[in-house]
């Protein structure tokens, strides 16, 4: 019988204290039980720290963190650096202090990852934005009839917070986040750079929630759009490249808003209440 998978989830925070409670419950939550949280501590100034040793004292699958790496540029790439150092898993997932897992998900991975011929390196699946003030989910898509290889080389396909590789490979090659922004792209197509298309497992279930937040990086499209150019650079491309990437992207994102549109699932109701994360969505 092949033995359980061992996850290792690492999430950076900064400032996080309105979510920790949250977030650990969502992480109590889970029905596969056999993981660990690395939570790292960016330089918090709320007290984030002191509310998650109380929360977790009893609960030794959590390991809190304060990050003891010089920044060149802010951002929680050494924060989630530090904490690959320290995983103890076989796999290691990502997921910020502000989003949410449905209590299935570790379940349904792990079985997707003993199910498959090959053990696969990297694995990602279709998530839920949340827009909370309104209690509503919008669904995004990452399952695609195009190869993730040849998507990756003009878009990011991988969501962090439904990543799941293998820790072994990853140090095998010392794959870390760089001091850039947009740095996951870059850590993903790094990642699909070096294994085959049959090592990579797109999964078709969708439970993982993003809480979408004015505050977030990505609300800012003209610096995201700045830096995948900054991202274009760093892969060699030339001029005419980055602009058929971007046409190529631009692409994708109107065919995601028109699948979304017409999939009978792609809007749904979402509440997380004390005890329960309920969610009207079809996983």
């Amino acid at each position: 019988m092949t033995s359980s998978v061992y996850f290792s989830i690492v999430t950076p925070v900064l400032n996080g204290r309105n979510f920790v409670d949250k977030f650990v419950l969502c992480m109590q939550l889970q029905v596969y039980t056999n993981w660990e949280v690395l939570i790292v501590d960016d330089g918090s100034s709320d007290g984030t720290i002191d509310l998650l040793h109380t929360l977790v004292r009893d609960d030794r699958r959590f390991r809190v963190f304060r990050n003891p790496r010089m920044k060149r540029i802010n951002g929680p790439y050494q924060a989630r650096n530090y904490a690959l150092s320290l995983v103890r898993g076989e796999y290691v997932c990502f997921l910020d202090i502000d989003d949410f897992w449905h209590p299935e998900r570790l379940l349904v991975l792990s079985r997707l990852i003993q199910s498959a011929p090959v053990r696969p390196v990297l694995s990602f699946s279709s998530y839920f934005r949340v827009n909370a003030p309104k209690q509503l989910a919008f669904k995004r898509f990452s399952d695609w009839p195009i190869p993730p290889k040849l998507l990756i080389r003009f878009v990011n396909i991988v969501p962090m917070l439904t990543s799941c590789v293998s820790v072994q490979f990853l140090r095998s090659l010392n794959i870390c986040f760089l001091p850039v922004n947009h740095e996951d792209y870059i850590f993903w197509k790094t990642v699909m750079d070096n294994i085959s298309g049959s090592s990579i497992c797109v999964d078709k279930s969708s439970l993982a929630y993003y809480s979408i937040r004015a505050s977030s990086l990505s609300g800012n499209k003209f610096r995201a759009l700045k830096w995948l150019w900054r991202c274009y650079d760093h892969f060699g491309y030339n001029f005419i490249q980055k602009i058929m990437a971007l046409i190529s992207r631009a692409l994708l994102e109107c065919f995601s808003v028109i699948r979304s549109a017409c999939s009978g699932n792609a809007h749904c109701e979402f509440r997380l209440i004390p005890g329960k994360i309920r969610s009207d969505c079809c996983i």
